[in-house]
């Protein structure tokens, strides 16, 4: 499958979890309307049994059975409050959840990860994760250690790739090597990019909704728990004691009922999980083309005395989300991950079924930029090495040593949520190849902001002056004195470093308060605006900002399919190839060519496209159409990014700049597309 039926699979799975939640709601009410009616039946007099005409009664013959009173009236309030407990359980918990990753990593017991933390295994870790984000051309994620957790597990969250976030327990990342801890999170990448966390979710706020019974039950269960049914200094029968009888049997019943959820609750997580976590492993091996990587750190869970357990209770709703298996019991149907054994074997065949003893961790030495450099990418650190000295000032701008070639639109639409060990190489040389000034700018909440603003300075002097005044105005004197001293390290930086840079300082925007992320927002566009025009660059800065940091923090809803179909949408895609086919051609003649190549590609919308002017296509405009075209469907969207690859290469080839606004398009779209790779 590619990227795009990868996304309807898992929106298909998502019938699926309906079609379970909707039995197991069903075997729950009607349990609970028994037990209701057997205490009706056990309360009810047996002198005034036959006297009312409100309910049906069946009457076992023999003394020593049950009798059961059903009352319409009662049977319809029963299920009225079962269904208002269920659904309420479910919307609370999914609004608990609306931070998305982040707020599931935090359930977890996750500590997020500082973007410029020194330590060396949390600096490692970010390493790995930053390596992917660019080679997969997804987001920088939020990563988190869940510190409590000594096995070796992790798992990746969200609703979209906007607001996805890693973890890790501690135990893997004291005892797994930095190919092992590679596997691991290129598995989890493959999740972020397959559409699975929004499913995953999902899920947790059915499982808790189906479980609120129990819930409810344990709880009746412990206020009477210093209940009893008599005490010896009253005389006679206490009054009270048939209804604490009856709010204990009510109790234990509900805990009962609400095992049917846990029990369908399991299945559905054993039905979600099982198949994708195979696909995944495929997609790590496919990613890092080192199978060793990932299947070392099957093999170390299968050594370690710990395995890949998980203590905290409260992720048990997230069994689904882990790595391997995060919590052991129940039978084999029930579980959420392929046994270890049979997941090695898939990755190395010839696999001898042993397992390596896991050695103790010794801590890490801190490594400066250049060595950690070295460490991560050995050929690429030492050509841009080579250009330093002792004693000097690290290169402040090295070459980067591959330059990105023109591609066909078959090949580009390929790579489409499938990065390969090519981009990764790529990504390495991208990361090895930026300022270490900037870099460690770029980690730093505080220095941050100066790094996007330091992107968006133009060459002319007095451009320049205009836009070193808005931030005076807007952000002070001392910030504005600062920033002129420290943007001279951007200078000169070439295209394809530029959004890399931007992709590692996502996850430092995004510690800001939403407050300063707005002002933020509204400085860079003024820096924007200070010539008068705007640069394909900075529409693809703007638009990345705005869907990456910006909508997370206002709450915006983001990976939400509401159109199903291209009627709603003739006047977007209109725009979008109109705009596409001016950047791809050079004349008026290339420009219709291209949008006539571009326009046959969507049958739908045959006769019913029109070739909008140039004036039309601001990008404003071209913003607003991609906000609402991210809401279409997986389908819709694949042939969408094929009519756009269609307009930019009528040609015959996509050019670097060209493939850059092909890729904040796709981004814009949920589509993530790996960066261009070096020519040989």
């Amino acid at each position: 499958m590619d990227f795009f039926e990868h996304q309807a699979s898992a929106r298909r799975r998502t019938t699926l979890l309906v079609f379970y939640f909707v039995v197991a709601v069903v075997l729950i009410v009607a349990a609970l309307n028994l037990v209701v009616a057997f205490g009706l039946g056990f309360a009810t007099k047996p002198d005034t049994r036959h006297r009312s005409s409100s309910y049906y009664q069946v009457e076992a013959p023999s003394p020593h059975t049950a009798t059961f009173v059903w009352r319409a009236d009662t049977v319809a309030w029963t299920t009225c409050l079962t269904l208002l407990v269920i659904a309420g359980g479910t919307f609370y918990r999914w609004l608990s959840l609306r931070g998305g990753g982040r707020a599931v990593a935090e359930l977890a017991g996750g500590r997020e990860i500082e973007p410029g933390s020194a330590d060396p295994d949390q600096r490692r870790l970010l390493n790995i994760v930053e390596e992917m984000s660019i080679a997969s051309g997804v987001p920088m994620p939020a990563v988190f250690v869940l510190e409590e957790e000594p096995g070796l597990n992790a798992f990746a969250a969200g609703y979209s790739p906007s607001d996805a976030a890693v973890a890790v327990t501690r135990g893997t990342l004291d005892k797994l090597t930095r190919d092992e801890l590679q596997g691991v999170i290129a598995h989890e990448f493959s999740h972020i990019l397959n559409g699975d966390m929004r499913l995953n979710v999902r899920l947790i706020g059915v499982l808790y909704g189906i479980l609120m019974l129990a819930m409810l039950g344990r709880g009746l269960l412990h206020s009477l728990r210093f209940a009893h049914v008599g005490r010896s200094s009253r005389r006679g029968k206490d009054s009270g004691g048939g209804l604490i009888v009856l709010l204990l049997g009510l109790g234990f019943a509900l805990v009962l009922i609400g095992y049917i959820g846990y029990f369908f609750g399991r299945l559905i997580q054993a039905a979600v999980s099982r198949q994708r976590e195979c696909l995944a492993d495929a997609a790590a091996v496919q990613f890092t083309r080192n199978p060793a990587g990932i299947g070392g750190a099957l093999k170390k869970i299968g050594a370690y005395a710990l395995g890949s357990g998980i203590v905290t209770e409260q992720a048990t709703q997230l069994r689904h989300f882990f790595f391997a298996q995060a919590f052991t019991g129940g039978f084999s149907p029930m579980a959420t991950h392929p046994p270890l054994a049979e997941r090695i074997r898939a990755l190395e065949p010839q696999w001898d079924g042993r397992f390596p003893e896991v050695a103790p961790h010794s801590p890490r030495p801190f490594l400066s930029p250049e060595k950690a450099m070295a460490a991560a990418a050995p050929a690429i650190a030492q050509a841009v090495l080579s250009q330093w000295k002792p004693g000097e000032v690290f290169p402040a701008n090295p070459v980067v040593w591959s330059t990105p070639s023109a591609i066909s639109s078959s090949a580009l639409l390929a790579s489409v949520g499938a990065p390969t060990a090519a981009h990764l190489d790529r990504a390495r040389q991208l990361l090895a190849a930026l300022p270490p000034r900037l870099t460690q700018a770029a980690h730093t909440p505080g220095e941050a902001l100066s790094v996007v603003f330091a992107l968006l300075l133009a060459h002319d002097p007095a451009t320049r002056t205009r836009q070193l005044d808005t931030l005076r105005v807007r952000h002070g004197v001392p910030f504005a004195d600062a920033f002129a001293a420290f943007a001279p390290a951007a200078d000169g930086l070439t295209p394809e470093l530029r959004l890399p840079l931007l992709d590692i300082a996502l996850p430092a925007l995004r510690k800001l308060p939403a407050a300063e992320i707005s002002g933020a927002l509204e400085t860079a566009h003024l820096l924007i605006e200070a010539d008068g025009e705007v640069t394909l660059f900075e529409f693809m800065l703007a638009k990345a900002l705005d869907r990456h940091v910006a909508a997370p923090a206002r709450g915006d809803r983001q990976g939400v399919v509401n159109y199903h179909s291209f009627s709603a949408l003739a006047g977007e895609v209109g725009l979008l190839l109109s705009a596409l086919a001016r950047v791809g051609s050079d004349s008026a003649e290339e420009t219709t060519r291209a949008f006539a190549a571009a326009s046959a590609r969507i049958p739908p919308l045959q006769g019913k496209l029109q070739l909008l002017p140039a004036n039309a296509c601001t990008l404003d405009a071209i913003s607003a159409a991609l906000d609402k075209l991210a809401q279409a469907s997986p389908a819709i969207r694949k042939i969408l990014l094929l009519a756009g690859t269609e307009a930019v290469a009528a040609d015959g080839a996509i050019e670097p700049d060209e493939a850059d606004l092909l890729r904040t398009v796709a981004d814009a779209l949920d589509c993530p597309i790996p960066p261009l790779l070096g020519s040989a």
